[in-house]
């Protein structure tokens, strides 16, 4: 899989630097937080789903990895939510 880097850096500069320079003028977390996450979405649709089933095999290893840990519960709610949104 290529990724394009230069569009990968556009999409970061683009939707993240607004965000830093208005949490530097307010320190208001909120918006540099829901930046990220619209552009760590933009990020996985540029790239190509062999990103979203790569991070679904993640997701599945560390929930068999978690099996007797007290995480277990959550990385299996994040693979629930994660593959609710992000079909293959």
């Amino acid at each position: 899989m290529h990724v394009n880097n230069e569009l990968v850096a556009r999409l970061i500069q683009r939707n993240i630097t607004p965000a830093i320079h208005y949490f530097e003028q307010t320190k208001d977390s909120s918006r540099l937080e829901h930046q990220i996450n619209f552009c760590v979405q933009q990020i996985i649709v540029c790239l190509n789903s062999d990103t979203v089933a790569t991070i679904k095999a993640l997701l599945q290893y560390l929930i068999a990895k978690s099996q007797h840990s007290s995480e277990h519960s959550g990385w299996r709610k994040a693979f629930e939510l994660f593959n609710d949104k992000y079909k293959v």
